[in-house]
């Protein structure tokens, strides 16, 4: 029987999930209600508490070796001193960040410091989604939006594809024969949970807190659904932002202004690692900050609607579907954007000019732990990519040999390190990075592909050859700020520039701004069916 994947009222009903609920709000109201609060306060100081620390360190230390939690990776969360008390990372892992929340409510009540108020986003967004079925008819005739597993073994983007999206996006990656160029707009991860994409009316779900997750999963789908399908699914993950350890959007250990009514959190880049020794010390769990339970509360919402709506997706788009499809990337190492967004900009840029060997010794220190973690998560989500991502590196902001001294040591340990355990890597790289292209023909060949933001695509080819597969970059000034004209013109030039030989995959750089017209999405897939066919 033939699996429906489109959106139904009915199906949004079953996929309320009342167990995810009756694990979070309980959860949710004991991290946020002062009065609980205050028990939990009194309780971590108590002998219940450290003997139960010692229960679950003794306990978790066999989950870490089945999990793969390597020394170094210890190391680079409790540092040289946090590690020596603990037998278990998993088990202590969010203890810095509870201790330093109680500790910082602690102090806030005292002080009689107001709580901070995050208000609801009433952001209108544009009606772009106008016209889609009849593009949809016109460019991807007969779209499949039912799927049989007993008769349907491949699944067709574009009417003349012959290949699945699997196999295509590998083999752009290793440059072997492949049907066409591919087709990853990123519609997914924070886009798709925001819900902002303006898919069947019900964009801006921002304006309900992240959610509901049902929601959500429906925007996805309609999204993908709408636009006739890509070459990567759409995806949903916890938002950065709720991460209990230190990434580089996160709330636990960086800045945010809340959202007002015209604009979305806002990331404060400050200098809130003063000394690199802190790291060395206690590592990166050492750097939790407290924030206000109101922030708390919508990171627990958050976290509680994205497994909702991944749930949902996941009904969807079942095994049988989801088996055609290769993942963008299972897994992330950001160690290059952690410490300069830690230190901060300013602070940063000074050291490399006044203290390089610093940064380089931070980076050796993180580096080994960073790695393993993000082989471990690449182990639990079965990914075949493993995100390496930077923007700090890039020609925008600094020369090509201060990379090399600098950033590229690190880097280069990890994608080999990667490589040796039989995963390949997706280099999400933002800004320009033309300039430093040169010094990944080091890497071997095929070994991943490069999702490039910004710079010129054609002078990339030229420099890296059939090396590495090319992904981007349709900026926003060309998908938001031009017609579908424009947008085709450009995109055929990209795959004759870039794409002649195989190796590419036309998209955005870095997320989809939620203001492109349908019509540019389909002007970009009309240029893939006129020139983006290897006719072999």
């Amino acid at each position: 029987m033939a699996m429906q994947i489109s959106p139904t009222i009915a199906f949004l009903k079953s996929a309320r999930n009342p167990v995810i609920d009756g694990m979070f709000n309980p959860l949710i109201k004991a991290l946020t209600k002062d009065r609980y609060i205050a028990v939990l306060s009194k309780f971590k100081s108590t002998a219940a508490c450290k003997a139960l620390h010692e229960v679950l360190d003794i306990a978790g230390y066999r989950l870490d070796q089945k999990a793969g939690v390597t020394t170094e990776l210890r190391k680079c969360l409790f540092g040289r001193q946090g590690i020596a008390t603990k037998r278990s990372a998993l088990a202590h892992l969010l203890c810095p960040v509870f201790r330093t929340n109680l500790d910082g409510w602690k102090r806030s009540r005292e002080a009689g410091v107001p709580e901070i108020t995050w208000s609801r986003v009433k952001q209108d967004i544009p009606p772009v989604w106008k016209g889609w079925k009849q593009l949809r008819d016109e460019i991807c005739p007969n779209f499949k939006v039912k799927f049989d597993p007993a008769t349907d073994h491949t699944v067709k983007i574009l009417p003349d594809d012959t290949m699945t999206p699997k196999d295509r996006i590998n083999n752009l990656v290793n440059f072997k024969d492949v049907d066409r160029v591919g087709v990853g707009f990123m519609l997914d991860q924070a886009m798709s949970f925001m819900g902002t994409q303006v898919s069947h009316d019900i964009g801006g779900l921002w304006q309900n807190k992240f959610g509901p997750g049902s929601m959500v999963a429906k925007t996805a789908i309609n999204t993908w659904i709408r636009l006739g399908g890509l070459d990567f699914l759409p995806s949903i993950s916890l938002p950065t932002f709720a991460s209990p350890f230190m990434e580089s959007h996160s709330a636990f250990y960086f800045d945010f202004a809340p959202p007002t009514d015209t604009l979305y959190e806002q990331f404060l880049e400050k200098e809130l690692l003063p000394s690199y020794e802190q790291i060395y010390d206690w590592g990166l769990s050492g750097s939790a900050k407290a924030i206000s339970t109101s922030v708390l509360n919508w990171i627990l919402i958050s976290v509680r609607e994205v497994l909702k709506a991944s749930l949902a997706l996941s009904k969807y788009f079942t095994k049988p579907f989801t088996n055609l499809f290769e993942s963008y990337a299972g897994s992330i190492c950001s160690l290059w954007d952690i410490i300069p967004m830690a230190r901060g900009f300013v602070p940063f840029i000074k050291d490399m000019k006044k203290c390089p060997q610093s940064i380089i010794e931070v980076f050796e220190f993180l580096e080994p732990g960073l790695t393993d973690l993000g082989l471990a998560i690449a182990k639990l989500t079965k990914a075949k990519y493993v995100l390496i991502g930077n923007s700090r590196g890039s020609s925008s902001w600094i020369s090509p040999k201060m990379f090399e001294q600098i950033f590229w040591p690190s880097m280069k340990r990890t994608w080999e390190k990667i490589l040796k355990a039989g995963y390949k890597v997706c280099a999400h790289l933002d800004n320009d990075w033309t300039g430093n292209m040169a010094y990944f023909l080091e890497l071997p060949k095929h070994s991943g592909f490069f999702h490039l933001d910004q710079g010129n695509l054609a002078k990339v080819r030229e420099i890296v050859g059939d090396h590495f597969c090319l992904m981007g970059n349709l900026q926003p000034a060309i998908t938001t700020g031009a017609g579908p004209e424009v947008v085709y013109k450009h995109t055929k030039s990209l795959i004759e520039t870039c794409g002649k030989d195989g190796g590419f995959i036309v998209a955005t750089g870095c997320e989809t701004p939620v203001n492109v017209p349908v019509a540019n999405y389909y002007a970009a897939k009309r240029a893939i069916k006129d020139a983006g066919y290897f006719r072999r």
